[in-house]
């Protein structure tokens, strides 16, 4: 393994987000960027990788596309009074 393939720990933590899902999404990716899809998993991580350390595709683009795929992006947070007779069960008592 050459200097140039020694861990990287931007590109590598983002392959291994990408890799932790289904094998759809991922070759999805490859697909877009005209890279092959045929292999196990660790082969297409391998061919990625090498796509991003060759500077063919950016770490930049794995995030924003692990942004798309990830069911993260509709959250709500929901803010509630609670009247104060329910309180004391809570933990942390009338401080909530």
């Amino acid at each position: 393994m050459g200097v140039a393939l020694q861990l990287i720990p931007d590109v590598d933590q983002a392959l291994e987000l990408l890799f932790a899902h289904k094998l759809e999404f991922i070759r999805e990716f490859l697909r877009d960027r005209e890279l092959p899809v045929s292999g196990s998993k660790e082969e297409l991580r391998e061919r990625l990788r090498q796509a991003v350390v060759g500077d063919y595709v950016s770490v930049g683009e794995v995030l924003l596309y692990l942004d798309q795929i990830e069911g993260w992006g509709d959250q709500h947070l929901y803010l509630y009074t609670v009247p104060e007779v329910n309180r004391p069960g809570f933990p942390g008592g009338s401080r909530c």
